[in-house]
């Protein structure tokens, strides 16, 4: 069992705190030390002791001797493996609250281990720079401009617009609205494969969710099935909201052909 560290404010006048991991533990934790801190100008300063009451693999609690005074009181901890959990801290002779936790950001130079198995197993380090170059960002909010603060693989969605950062400025490109994304939007647009009916002259293609307003229409024909196919040709003779007819050339020979459309307001 490796061990979790973390920080955790407390809540003037609380005395009773629940802890939650931010990733469970594969079984309960041996050790947990929670220590409190106060580093700001308060006066007075209470001397707060930390018991704990409850763990698990998810959490702990702890019940504080006093209720803090003031709302700068946090709560310095680690939990799990007794004997990794002291070694770490007899190799770096430090304090726990000194420790680099690990919900703190990412830096460059942290590596991630992982094992090569083919043809026998064998450990590689990555580092975060390689790692995260490695996989898109997403990021919570679509830039301001092209020139808006970002790095290789940064993504991010916002409307009908997706966006990208090449390593020097941001792109973007508007999303293809499919049949099953709502014809709302700046540029609503659907799209799909109708079956024409052998024999018969024209065909209605059905909407599936209604446009707010009688929508262009784009089509084409295919074929991939026989072998000698007839060349056709449409004419859109009709429409509303939810559906277009179209007038062909000639009848198909066969229940094979299609018609490609998109439909855009």
């Amino acid at each position: 069992m490796a061990f979790l560290i973390n920080y955790q404010a407390l809540t003037q006048d609380v005395v009773d705190v629940d802890v939650v991991f931010e990733s469970e533990l594969p079984s309960v934790p041996e050790l947990v030390i929670a220590v409190v801190e106060n580093l700001s100008a308060d006066d007075p300063k209470y001397l707060l002791e930390a018991f704990v009451v409850a763990k698990s693999t998810t959490g702990f609690s702890i019940r504080l001797s006093a209720a803090p005074n003031t709302g700068n009181y946090s709560l310095a901890w680690v939990a799990g493996s007794s004997a990794v959990i002291f070694q770490t801290l007899a190799a770096f002779g430090v304090k726990i609250s000194a420790l680099s936790i690990h919900a703190t950001a990412l830096l460059d130079s942290d590596y991630f281990p992982f094992v090569h198995t083919n043809p026998i197993p064998v450990t590689k380090r990555l580092t975060w720079a390689v790692l995260r170059a490695l996989f898109p960002n997403l990021k919570s909010g679509a830039p301001a401009s092209p020139a808006a603060p970002g790095s290789y693989g940064d993504v991010a969605v916002s409307g009908v617009w997706f966006y990208a950062h090449n390593g020097t400025l941001w792109g973007r490109s508007r999303l293809f609205q499919t049949a099953w994304d709502v014809s709302a939007g700046d540029d609503p647009a659907q799209e799909g494969v109708t079956a024409l009916v052998n024999g018969q002259k024209y065909i209605d293609i059905p909407f599936p969710v209604a446009f707010s307003a009688r929508p262009y229409l784009k089509f084409s024909f295919r074929n991939l099935v026989d072998a000698n196919t007839l060349m056709l040709t449409g004419l859109q003779i009709s429409g509303n909201t939810t559906t277009a007819r179209v007038q062909l050339n000639t009848a198909p020979d066969s229940g094979n052909y299609e018609i490609v459309w998109e439909a855009k307001l």
